[in-house]
């Protein structure tokens, strides 16, 4: 088939990031200063590849494999995995799912690759699926809740999906997902008090309380601003929430938590306790002012990144937005703006 250019667009601009030798563009800082950091990549693929994301969703992810720097996506539209080598700029495998049978697999919401399996969060399980499709083990997360009466799972909906949430964090390199559960209350509604690190070597399961702000607590109409997105990181979990700048730092020996404050001067306060609902009674007002999406480890530039959206009446999907640089002691290292993020 016709081979064709494709730029990978802002979906993957995590995986950007981690990804080596591609072209530099420079983004520009707020104080007017110049980062040269941000790489970004073309790719000549067949049709097959290039076809398959319009009007469609898709989870991606960054992937070290036999040595060269991978993206993995997942395509709803034809339910695969492609795998994409960015050091030589090739494609390198498209991998076919099923959705029936003892290697069935639906409802695909995060994946990474780890000890020469993908790992797949689907139909509320962890599965890890070999390079032909097939399903080598799994663990059920639906399992587990049916054993933890007054916990459930929480969705958040499409929009936030596509701009704030991670349904899967995850540490590639040890082989661990973090996975957020709720406590279902009848007075406070629901809200997140655990993070489950589960191990994709043997399907042991840590339990975290994680710190929980009181506010979000008491507006629970506020929904997806108050949506928890975690990973470990070392001996770490690390999470955030999208109506807060507090960094949440768990560490898993000493069972304690700091809190880090890194707020953006392109999100507004929030002041929870005053915002009020919209005619659909979702409380908008917050989103307008801006949101903090979740952080990740970039282990090329040994920082992590958090993209923040501006405030905007254009709707959540017309946003102009920053990155922020965040060092390993959890400092603000430079917010920038993207080239060519505004819309025109």
């Amino acid at each position: 088939m016709k081979a064709r250019k494709v730029m990978l667009g802002v979906w993957i601009c995590g995986i950007i990031f981690c990804a080596c030798g591609g072209q530099k563009q420079t983004a520009t800082k707020g104080n007017n200063q110049e980062l040269e950091r941000i790489e970004n990549f073309s790719v000549d693929m067949t049709e097959d590849y290039a076809q398959i994301y319009e009007n469609s969703y898709c989870r991606a992810a960054s992937a070290k494999i036999d040595g060269a720097d991978c993206m993995l996506a997942y395509s709803d539209k034809l339910h695969c995995i492609d795998v994409i080598d960015l050091t030589n700029k090739r494609p390198l495998k498209q991998i076919q799912l099923v959705k029936e049978g003892p290697h069935g697999i639906t409802g695909i919401d995060g994946l990474f690759y780890y000890e020469n399996t993908f790992v797949i969060r689907g139909n509320g399980n962890l599965y890890r699926v070999n390079w032909e499709g097939h399903v080598v083990s799994k663990w059920s997360l639906n399992d587990y809740i049916a054993k933890n009466p007054g916990f459930g799972l929480r969705f958040p909906d499409q929009y936030s999906i596509f701009n704030m949430y991670t349904h899967l964090g995850f540490n590639a390199e040890e082989g661990l997902a973090a996975l957020p559960i709720y406590k279902y209350e009848k007075e406070n509604g629901q809200y997140p008090t655990k993070v489950l690190i589960v191990s994709c070597k043997d399907w042991q399961v840590e339990e975290v309380d994680i710190t929980f702000p009181e506010q979000l607590k008491k507006q629970e109409w506020l929904g997806n601003l108050g949506l928890v997105q975690a990973f470990p990181y070392e001996q770490k979990l690390i999470y955030n929430f999208p109506a807060s700048a507090d960094i949440y730092v768990y560490n898993r020996q000493t069972k304690e938590t700091q809190t880090y404050t890194i707020e953006s001067k392109h999100v507004a306060p929030l002041n929870l306790p005053k915002l009020e609902k919209d005619e659909f009674g979702m409380g908008d007002d917050g989103l307008l002012k801006g949101y903090y999406m979740h952080l990740r480890y970039d282990a090329l530039h040994k920082s992590f990144w958090r993209i923040q959206l501006k405030p905007t009446d254009r709707g959540v999907f017309s946003r102009d937005f920053t990155i922020s640089q965040i060092s390993l002691d959890f400092k603000l290292m430079g917010e920038y703006d993207i080239p060519d993020a505004k819309t025109k």
